[in-house]
């Protein structure tokens, strides 16, 4: 099921099992995020998913 959201004056259809999540981070580190995900061959979505479910889950941080 999809529902559909006013967002910046345009429709967005989004999956009923995935939340959007924005936030204001310094510009610096958006770089950094984005080159990360380039690196890896992922995107900043994955990137925020891996790091939320490691977060929630209680695993160690990898240095």
């Amino acid at each position: 099921m999809t529902t559909a959201h006013l967002q910046k004056g345009r429709t967005v259809k989004q999956n009923s099992e995935i939340s959007k999540v924005q936030a204001n981070i310094k510009t610096k580190l958006h770089t950094a995020l984005k080159v990360k995900a380039a690196t890896d061959g992922t995107t900043i979505g994955k990137l925020i998913e891996r790091w939320v479910t490691s977060w929630a889950t209680g695993e160690p941080k990898k240095v």
